[in-house]
């Protein structure tokens, strides 16, 4: 029988020991990413996120997680934490076409999620605020939450992220910019329903956010000179320096403000290089008033002279008539649509034209564009597209369909129109 080196096991035990020990905290001190360790506030949402394959970093090894997100990168993230099937979605907005995030945007165009901008485009590359942002989170993991008293658009969303304590204490106005790390913990928190952690609630947003009503000593701007450029565009000069860049705020009714009236709208734009804008009349055509102000998160410093501006939504032409008159660019007298089978359908055109097509359908006669409540679109922006994909979107049935030329936030000539069961 063979003796035991109980000197040699001895010392095998501690090594075992030493060796899970340090493995143990090699383990614990473990990165996500280059610059976001266990210290980071949100190091586990985004570690848990990576792991899952949602996250990526960037090519030196970093996550930037201080860093803003844009709308087109939180959308990717959100569609694929939730597990969307996008393969083969593409060109539904001007702006949206064929780039690496169009699969995902379109795909939560089509699902109704987002709509874009009244002038018909995504902005894939504009900053996301929380508001914004909320939205997008709710609709796309089907959060509910009552509306019936919302006295805001995004209270709704933003109270069902609240129910979820979904909401990280960083978040301190509903236009603050949402960073890579609270994008992250938003995404994470639901869906790995952690509710064990501190969040704000939408009323704890808003008090912070209104409480805040002077001017705070960052301010560095005396005065702002704002012009009418024509065109719908105004451009603006400015004595001293916004660090957070500007606010453009338009309405119908003098002195817009931010925050805004319920009457008012803005256009942020973040940098203080910034110095002209587009509006666009989003309550019908007329002379809307319009100022620019120095931003200073949450609120406004000081503002520039106010001007008026004559501005035409563009809808009197399009009003429910396929043999509507486009306007001076219009370049088609005709198109012929037909069901193809299988949700497809196709035309042909007599004539050009340069933006596309828009694609309407729905459950009732007579699609429109812009839409009626009860209609769906898709946009193709290639002149040389000549068919498309439907969807039942409202249950099964026959749905009305028709094409139309796209004349850039409205449509010109509409084809004929026919019936596709869906």
């Amino acid at each position: 029988m063979k003796k035991i080196n109980v000197r040699l096991l001895a010392i095998a035990s501690i090594f075992s020991i030493l060796l899970f020990s340090v493995s143990s905290f090699a383990m614990y001190d473990e990165k996500a990413f280059s610059d976001v360790d266990s210290g980071n506030e949100n190091y586990e949402a985004i570690k848990s996120l990576k792991d899952d394959g949602v996250l990526e970093g960037y090519g030196d090894g970093s996550y930037k997680p201080d860093d803003t997100i844009n709308r087109a990168e939180f959308l990717k993230i959100v569609m694929m934490s939730y597990g969307y099937e996008v393969e083969g979605y593409s060109d539904c907005f001007p702006d949206v076409t064929d780039q690496w995030f169009a699969p995902y945007v379109c795909k939560a165009e089509n699902l109704g999620i987002v709509s874009g901008y009244d002038s018909g485009y995504f902005r894939p590359d504009s900053d996301i605020n929380f508001a914004e942002a909320s939205k997008i989170v709710a609709e796309s993991f089907r959060l509910n939450a009552d509306s019936s008293d919302s006295e805001n658009w995004y209270e709704q969303f933003v109270v069902a992220l609240e129910l979820l304590s979904a909401i990280p204490t960083s978040i301190e106005s509903f236009d603050k910019l949402v960073t890579r790390g609270e994008m992250a913990e938003i995404v994470w928190r639901i869906k790995a329903e952690k509710q064990t952690k501190s969040s704000y609630s939408y009323e704890g947003i808003k008090s912070k956010t209104y409480d805040e009503k002077t001017y705070d000593s960052t301010s560095d701007v005396t005065s702002i000179t704002l012009s009418d450029d024509g065109d719908e565009k105004v451009s603006w000069t400015v004595d001293g320096y916004s660090e957070s860049g500007y606010k453009v705020v338009w309405s119908l009714t003098s002195g817009p403000t931010y925050p805004t009236r319920s009457n008012d709208k803005y256009i942020y734009h973040s940098s203080p290089s910034t110095s002209s804008s587009s509006i666009h009349a989003f309550n019908g055509d007329g002379t809307y008033y319009v100022r620019v102000c120095e931003y200073l998160g949450g609120k406004c410093g000081t503002y520039s002279n106010e001007i008026t501006v004559e501005l035409d939504d563009g809808k009197e032409d399009i009003e429910g008539s396929e043999d509507s008159d486009a306007d001076d660019t219009a370049d088609v007298t005709s198109l012929t649509l037909s069901d193809d089978g299988d949700g497809k359908v196709s035309w042909t055109v007599d004539g050009y034209s340069e933006s596309g097509y828009k694609v309407v359908w729905s459950l009732t006669s007579g699609p429109t564009y812009p839409l009626r409540s009860t209609d769906k679109y898709a946009y193709h922006s290639s002149p040389s597209t000549l068919s498309s994909t439907l969807n039942a979107f409202d249950g099964d049935g026959t749905y009305y369909v028709r094409v139309c030329e796209y004349l850039g936030g409205k449509c010109g000539v509409y084809s004929n129109e026919i019936e596709v069961e869906l």
